[in-house]
């Protein structure tokens, strides 16, 4: 989050912004997995945690209460 701060992402971002940034960084995961880079695949990743964190935050909630949600979600169908 502080990241996103000092580069102006929360002041000048949107929902939208962040959804097309996490396409591009999705694409940037593709392409490290197809050359096998674990170096390149870990940066990709975080990228897209720290889109996925600032996107969360344009939707109005934090990524962690996301990720709560997503878990709850999934306990009750394996219940």
């Amino acid at each position: 989050r502080s990241w996103s701060k000092e580069k102006n992402i929360l002041d000048k971002g949107n929902i939208k912004t962040q959804y097309i940034k996490l396409q591009e960084e999705s694409g940037e995961l593709a392409k490290a997995i197809l050359i096998e880079s674990k170096e390149e695949t870990k940066d990709a990743v975080g990228d897209m945690v720290v889109v996925l964190t600032s996107l969360s935050y344009f939707g109005g909630f934090t990524i962690e209460e996301a990720i709560e949600s997503s878990y709850k979600k999934e306990k009750r169908k394996n219940n």
